[in-house]
Formats: C-alpha cells, structure tokens, sequence
C-alpha cells in the first residue's frame, strides 16, 4: 500500500507556483522604479581655466634693450631686477547658480641639502603672503580672477645665498610661488581646487622657472532623478499587496484543506451511517489492548466480520475516532488532518 499526497501537493504547487510570478512581478516593478530613479539627467556644463603667468624685468645692461623678457626662457641671474606674475581664473558656467570661491597666492622660499646617494632633504624654508586669502560668493555663471604679484628677486636670492653661507653648507634652493583657488558651487553640491605653482631658481648663474599648471576642467554635472511621492507609493503599496496575497493564499489554502477534511468526514457518515453510532465520547478500557487501523475500510471489513458496531466520538474539529470495542480487544482508527493528507492508494 502506497502513501502520496496528491491533492495537498497538487495545491501546494498551485500556491507556490502563484506565489512564485506575484514575487517575480513584484521585483521587476520595484527594479524598474528604482533603477528609473538612480538614471542621471544632465545639470550643466561647466569650464575652468587657471593660469600663471610672468613676465621677467631686468635691469639696464648693454645686451637687452627691452624692459622684460618673456616666460619660459633662460635668464642671467645678474640682470634680473623682479619678476611681475599675473594669476588669473576663468570659470563659465552654462546655467547661473550660487558659487562660492576662495583663492590665496603664497611664496615659499625653500633650501634643500644636497644628497649624493638619496633625494635631497630640506633644511629650511619661509613662507611669505602674497595675496592674503579672499572669499566671494556671487549668483552668475561667470568667476573670472586676474591679479598681479611683484617678486622681488634679488631680495630672495641675497638671503638665500647668506644661509648657505653662515652654515657652510652644500645645498639648493628656489622660490615656489603657489595660487591655490577653492570654487564651490553650493546650487550643485560641487566643489573644485586648484593649485598653480612656479619655481624660480636660487643660488645659479641662470635661472629658469619650473611651472607646475593644472590642465583645463571642461566638464559637465548630472544628478541622480530620485524617488517621486509617486514611486514610494508603489513600493509600499506593492510590497503590502504582495504580503496581503501571501496571506490570502495561506488562508485559502487552509480553508480549502478544512473543506476537504470534514468532506471526506461527512462522507464516511453518510456512506456507514446505518452501522455507526454517534457518541459523545468513547469509553475507557485500559485492560483491552488497543489495535491502530490504517483505514476506515479496515474498520468496516471487522464490522462485518465481528458483527459489531462501528462507535464514532468527536473529539475536536480536526480529529474524529471510530472504533470497534471486542472483550479482548479496541480496533480503532483516527481520521485527523495528517491521515487525510496521506490518502491510501492501492
């Protein structure tokens, strides 16, 4: 005799399979609400160009009839009477909204040792102001700086060479003349730095300067498009209707697994009503050995052979007991939920 569980599993596969698509469905909804959300629309386009620009004046000699020379050339140090930088900024924007910048301009004068087998160590440096730092927040799509600093070179170069030689030392030198400028877009949430330098030769017969400038910022700002009230909503609304149909099924399936007990109950009753009798409850004989049945059809093949009643008792919604009470012995069978999931197949 084999035991299956046919219509319980032909149900379960049904609810679960339901169960299945609605969980599907429901996560290529929220994915496609999500990722709707996390695309990027484009804000604005933005440019930055910085510069650091010089000029380098000298002083009467027969060899130079101009006033200044140049940038990126070679320069005799004995001739050069200052040096003229002009920073400048140019921001523009494609769209107007609140900038904020802040820029400072600072020389630093730096003496180095120098190492034969490593790279060389400083062993002193001065920081001078040459534009203190300026802060400016306006409402445009244009920032555009432009400023002039005079370096007074022989000042540095004299300094310079009387530290090398109050400590006798072997060293290099130069003076680094940085522009740092800080924008920040508060509209946008963005912020850009940027820091020009330039290095001026101490301590040679010729100089010419080492310029460390930033490439130009050409570039654009997108954001995130983010949840609407709309989209929340069918989230929420879809997570709660995917739980309340979960419910609905588990319920439904219980109710039909109910509905399915007591029709088969109702049906032993009617089919043997004639040789059961309904009790309250079953007595109790604790001399008489008990005997389990597999089946209700085990109990009505005894009732025919012993000639005895088959006695029935309720004892709660899911367990019904029939039984046939000998002198000796207590057939009995228990019709319960789990019995009515494993039907009997021959």
């Amino acid at each position: 005799m084999k035991k299956v569980r046919l219509k319980s599993n032909v149900n379960l596969a049904i609810n679960l399979f339901l169960i299945v698509v609605l969980g599907i469905a429901s996560f290529f909804l929220t994915s496609n609400i999500i990722n709707n959300s996390n695309s990027k629309s484009f804000v604005m386009n933005y440019k930055i160009e910085n510069s650091l620009d010089y000029k380098v004046y000298i002083l009467n000699n027969p060899y130079y009839s101009v006033p200044f020379l140049e940038m990126n050339k070679q320069y005799p140090i004995s001739i050069i009477s200052n040096i003229k930088y002009t920073i400048a900024t140019k921001y523009k924007s494609s769209k107007s909204t609140k900038l904020k910048y802040t820029y400072k301009v600072v020389g630093k004068m730096i003496g180095e040792t120098v190492m034969k087998d490593s790279d060389n160590e400083e062993v002193w440096n001065k920081e001078y102001v040459l534009i203190e730092e300026k802060t400016k927040e306006v409402d445009s799509n244009v920032i555009d700086i432009k400023e002039e600093i005079d370096i007074d070179f022989p000042k540095y170069e004299k300094l310079m060479e009387e530290y090398k030689k109050s400590f006798a030392i072997s060293m290099e030198a130069y003076y680094k003349v940085e522009y740092t400028i800080r924008i920040e877009d508060i509209t946008n949430n963005v912020t850009k730095e940027l820091v020009t330098s330039s290095e001026i030769p101490l301590l040679e017969s010729t100089v010419k300067m080492i310029d460390n400038t930033p490439k130009n910022i050409n570039s654009n700002i997108y954001k995130s498009k983010g949840f609407s009230i709309l989209e929340i909503s069918l989230i929420i609304i879809d997570a709660i209707l995917y739980l309340l149909i979960i419910i609905l099924i588990i319920k439904s399936s219980k109710i039909n697994f109910i509905s399915g007990y007591l029709e088969k109950l109702n049906k032993i009753l009617k089919l043997y009503g004639d040789i059961i009798i309904k009790v309250e409850s079953l007595p109790e004989c604790n001399d008489l050995e008990i005997v389990e049945l597999k089946d209700f059809n085990s109990l009505v093949d005894l009732e025919q052979e012993l000639r005895k009643p088959i006695m029935y008792a309720k004892i709660d919604e899911s367990l019904n007991v029939f039984a046939i009470y000998t002198s000796t012995f207590i057939y009995r069978y228990v019709f319960d939920e789990e019995e009515y999931v494993w039907e009997n197949e021959d």
